[in-house]
């Protein structure tokens, strides 16, 4: 009953049209949150009879600092509870705004906790750490966003996951059209 609460009102959040998306679907971005600033995102997946509901909950802590908590709420071939936690800060230290264009880069950290039961499948019973660079390019017409990222799996017990190298390079073209033509008739 309380997974099906959490997905009615993430759909109705998601189907709103209250909330826009402005970072690469894939990846992550060098925008901050504004200072103070408070933001709610959810995503759901679905993958046979497996599901996630993922919330990320992130705070402004200055125009160029944000810090992030994603929470996994896992649902695993009838095995559902909480998995591995992650916790993200990003620090923008680059930002020039040009007439029409503005060019970030940032910096990641974050540490993932294992808070998923290891036993039942929801959790990998390890603390990991990433690190990561972002950079942006964005225009009036296009943007261009990249990203390396690199996550140390530590041990757990007798087993060690291999680390992770990933790197992301997106781009687009914004078409535009204006609301209100110029034109008389």
């Amino acid at each position: 009953m309380k997974q099906r609460f959490v997905i009615i009102i993430s759909a109705i959040v998601l189907l709103s049209g209250v909330g826009n998306a402005h970072e690469p679907l894939f990846g992550i971005g060098p925008h901050t949150l504004y200072k103070y600033g408070f933001a709610i995102e959810s995503e759901l997946a679905r993958e046979g009879s497996n599901s996630s509901l993922q919330w990320e909950l992130a705070y402004g802590l200055t125009a160029d600092w944000t810090v992030t908590a994603e929470i996994p709420q896992l649902n695993l071939t009838g095995i559902s509870g909480l998995g591995d936690v992650l916790l993200r800060t990003k620090y923008r230290f680059y930002r020039k705004d040009e007439p029409g264009a503005s060019n970030q880069a940032a910096l990641a950290f974050g540490v993932k906790l294992p808070t998923g039961n290891k036993s039942a499948a929801l959790g990998s019973g390890s603390t990991d750490i990433l690190t990561g660079l972002t950079v942006a390019r964005e225009s009036r017409r296009w943007y261009y966003f990249g990203d390396i990222r690199y996550r140390a799996n530590t041990k757990n017990g007798n087993m060690k996951r291999g680390n992770v190298f990933k790197y992301d390079l997106a781009w687009g073209y914004v078409r535009y059209k204006p609301l209100i033509s110029n034109r008389t008739s």
